[in-house]
């Protein structure tokens, strides 16, 4: 249990901290990189011992260690799932605010968090940057010692190693400052580490990831459970894109136009009703969206009472869109589609009319050609034809949207004949090709008990 944690200060860095500061993580980084240059592709058993792993992510401790008896050396490598803009994005933060969720998202049991300092921000000649400092305290591992608290000197942006490729630095360098000394909360343990993350694209779907951290002053106790607990933060970093797609979630809600969709009972992505449930509006988009086409997602926002981020209502096409747009240029492209659509959004009509009794009598009209891909609506009230639905539109292929080619079924339209043998019967025309469910308001087999009352009419 922790005490009182006081206001937190805003410390402001003289030219001489600021350039002593930014020494000591160019001196680390340069480490990190030319470590990182010289690897292989293959962990040396025989220097490093497994710690921990997640999905495609493995922490190891150096056998000899360092110099100094009390640091213990970490190295990381493997892969993350997403690009490498979601990766920096997801870490990225320069507001307390925004600290506090990102830590939350990223799976630490945080305890408090702030931004006490910014020097440099983020721009668009340079999306990834920032240095300042920040502090963070986090619960220990079930609650066998004390909470821990980092304050650091931190900075991102871009390098290249020896080789000339582009790397994507993250640099967080334990200080001392008088402004939050130790025993700033008591009940919190000051850890002091070094730590640098390297990022780069390994393809368009995955990012390399190589991690060189020092410990100081780990538990010599319970030794290898301390490391086991270090190597778990380390790993946490394999939550970015998570955090990166809730801010996209929540940059979609920022810009979503409430009153632009008028309350329609038909899903937006099937075309379907719900009649055990309701459907609601996507938080993304406010269109109407049943249950099937949607799900939970969680935004850039944590609850102050309960500490866990917030989940909001998203359909799938905006679930997919936070996948394919790129995260720097994600506001932008937003507002632009968005004001193009403005003025030929104002009114929506349903797809598909109401739904009617499939036994009324009604004339169904038939396609002109074996091969067509017209659809025909058999909910319709003049038995209109609805043209194909379209399946090129983004996002759209990864749903049936229940166009089917047309296939005639000879073994039915034959059935008569081997079912009456008196030499005066007359079986009727050979019947146009019956097709297969056109649409998803045939769930209940609409189209198939029509056809059969059809032929017990023709059939007495």
């Amino acid at each position: 249990m922790t005490d009182y944690i006081p206001p937190f200060p805003k410390i402001e860095l003289t030219p001489e901290e600021q350039a002593r500061y930014d020494r000591n993580v160019t001196s680390f980084l340069c480490d990190a990189v030319a470590e990182y240059s010289t690897q292989s592709g293959h962990t040396n058993e025989d220097a490093w011992i497994h710690v921990r792993r997640r999905k495609q992510l493995s922490i190891y401790k150096s056998v000899y260690g360092t110099r100094d008896s009390q640091v213990t050396l970490f190295k990381g490598s493997g892969l993350i799932h997403g690009p490498l803009e979601d990766v920096m994005d997801g870490l990225y933060c320069d507001t307390t605010d925004d600290l506090r969720a990102c830590k939350t998202l990223l799976k630490y049991k945080l305890v408090d968090g702030s931004i006490m300092n910014v020097t440099e921000g983020r721009s668009p000649e340079a999306p990834y940057r920032f240095a300042g400092i920040k502090w963070f305290a986090a619960k220990a591992a079930w609650g066998l010692s004390k909470h821990r608290d980092v304050l650091a000197y931190e900075r991102m942006g871009t390098t290249t190693d020896a080789n000339g490729n582009e790397l994507a630095y993250h640099v967080l360098h334990s200080i001392d400052h008088p402004d939050w000394p130790i025993d700033a909360i008591k009940g919190i343990k000051r850890e002091h580490q070094v730590t640098c993350f390297l990022y780069r694209s390994h393809d368009d779907t995955h990012v390399e990831c190589f991690i060189w951290s020092t410990v100081y002053n780990l538990d010599s106790v319970a030794q290898r459970l301390a490391e086991y607990v270090v190597a778990g933060t380390l790993l946490n970093v394999v939550g970015c894109v998570n955090s990166a797609r809730a801010k996209k979630y929540s940059l979609l809600m920022k810009h979503a136009q409430h009153n632009k969709w008028p309350a329609s009972s038909l899903c937006h992505i099937c075309y379907g009703r719900s009649f055990m449930s309701t459907n609601r509006p996507c938080a993304g988009c406010f269109q109407s969206v049943c249950k099937s086409c949607s799900d939970y997602r969680f935004i850039f926002h944590v609850d102050a009472k309960t500490g866990r981020p917030h989940q909001q209502r998203f359909c799938k096409l905006c679930i997919n869109n936070t996948v394919i747009i790129d995260s720097l240029n994600f506001e932008a492209s937003i507002k632009k589609a968005r004001d193009q659509n403005a003025d030929t959004d104002t009114e929506v009509e349903p797809p598909l009319p109401p739904f009617r009794s499939p036994y009324q009598t009604i004339e169904q009209k038939m396609p002109s050609s074996e091969r067509s891909f017209t659809v025909v609506s058999s909910d319709s009230e003049d038995g209109s034809e609805v043209a194909a639905l379209p399946m090129t539109e983004s996002g759209l292929s990864h749903f049936d949207l229940g166009v089917v080619e047309g296939a005639p079924v000879e073994e039915l339209d034959n059935l008569a004949i081997s079912m009456y043998s008196e030499a005066d019967y007359h079986p009727a025309a050979p019947r146009m090709p019956r097709y297969g469910r056109t649409s998803h308001s045939d769930k209940d087999g609409f189209l198939s008990d029509l056809y059969s009352l059809s032929r017990s009419k023709i059939h007495g």
